[in-house]
């Protein structure tokens, strides 16, 4: 519907790691390294194409977020 959602998944982990959010029937979970972060309860149209928009809010200055890929 054109809106986003700010999610906390918890304190980012250094190194190369496997981030991963999975649609659910009444949300979406979000994982790290196949492991169970949060989860939040949303709507959205199934025939919609989902977004992603990845950012490191924590102000912290040499912790860069650096993405290889995005699949869906």
């Amino acid at each position: 519907n054109g809106s986003t959602t700010d999610v906390d998944i918890g304190p980012r982990p250094t190194g190369f790691h496997t981030y991963r959010v999975q649609p659910t029937a009444t949300g979406f979970d979000f994982y790290i390294d196949d492991v169970l972060q949060t989860t939040i309860a949303a709507t959205f149209q199934a025939t919609v194409p989902l977004k992603a928009g990845l950012t490191d809010f924590t102000g912290t200055s040499g912790q860069l977020l650096v993405v290889d890929r995005v699949v869906f």
